[in-house]
């Protein structure tokens, strides 16, 4: 495709880890009032196992090389049944022909990749779910609005009622790399009933843990009858707000639903939170979700969401 007059697309490099964080932070800003990514969230993206560059990404460049835009496509185990991919270009070319070019870059960014598979995946593409120009944009492309994750948020003061657990179940803190490979292997079941029904590879699992602020002691395992059956992952940092843990991963195995285990942990985990000090929790939660999450933990764990900080995931067979 050819790049628009003015600008100039090439693949991304570690180099690039400040000017693309920028770039990201400049937009959550303009979209949604407050930053969205820090450096570390980025070079985590950019050096993740089995990450090709070349093929899997562009920046464009705009005036005396000023980065105006960023794209990415992921082809990792999370995502098995479509190919997601994140475009982001400065507010002053949203919605416009540069941000169309950019989105239209992306879906053909790894064709190649795709020509090895019996079937093309369909592109999927994260938006903000406030964000008019980008969502016109994708529309006028062909996408449409498959799901929607809400940013949820609570007070930690006070302190948040202790959990339920069912009987039989024990709980512990995660203390070795033998507990996260069982966390690993209950998430991974749980993520089998969410949309693309995929989830990290172990190795990409501990990458990515190490950009996002991961808390062991506030992380933990539910255990039955010997076996792992339910997990939560939590960072004690979250950008978006001062003294606040991020629920990053909750799941349970399908045999041990319906019990009040899910809602268990993240009680539990509140709990941790507010004795380590934080004075919040945020999580995002897919509003399909097949475990009726949303309705949970607004009233099981008062939870509410925030309206402008919601994400789409938008898609399209064609593009």
């Amino acid at each position: 495709m050819d790049v628009p007059e003015g600008l100039r697309a090439r693949p991304a490099t570690i180099a690039d880890v400040g000017a693309i964080t920028d770039l990201l932070v400049r937009r959550s800003i303009e979209v949604i009032g407050v930053p969205d990514s820090d450096e570390d969230e980025v070079r985590s993206l950019l050096t993740a196992p089995e990450r090709v560059l070349e093929r899997e990404t562009l920046v464009l460049e705009g005036d005396a090389g000023a980065l105006i835009g960023f794209i990415d496509v992921a082809f990792g185990t999370e995502h098995p049944a479509y190919r997601h991919v994140m475009v982001e270009v400065d507010g002053r070319h949203a919605g416009g022909p540069v941000h169309r070019w950019a989105l239209a870059a992306a879906a053909r960014l790894g064709e190649t990749c795709e020509a090895e598979r019996d079937a093309p995946r369909p592109v999927d593409v994260a938006s903000w779910a406030d964000d008019p120009p980008t969502t016109a944009a994708l529309e006028a492309l062909g996408y449409r609005q498959v799901r929607r994750f809400d940013l949820m948020e609570r007070s930690l003061e006070p302190r948040p009622a202790a959990p339920s657990w069912p009987a039989g179940v024990t709980v512990r803190a995660i203390a070795d790399a033998a507990d996260l490979a069982q966390a690993h292997d209950v998430l991974a079941e749980a993520f089998e009933d969410h949309d693309g029904g995929g989830f990290p590879t172990f190795e990409r699992f501990l990458h990515d843990l190490e950009s996002t602020g991961y808390a062991p002691a506030l992380s933990t395992v539910a255990w039955l009858d010997g076996r792992a059956v339910g997990a939560v992952i939590v960072s004690d940092v979250f950008p978006e707000a001062e003294a606040t843990a991020y629920v990053n991963d909750l799941g349970v195995r399908r045999e041990a639903r319906g019990r009040g285990l899910g809602l268990a942990l993240l009680l539990d985990a509140f709990g941790r939170m507010a004795d380590a000090g934080l004075r919040g929790a945020a999580l995002h939660v897919d509003t399909a979700s097949v475990t009726g999450a949303t309705r949970l933990y607004a009233r099981r764990a008062a939870l509410r969401p925030l309206a402008p900080r919601g994400r789409l995931s938008v898609r399209a067979d064609e593009v």
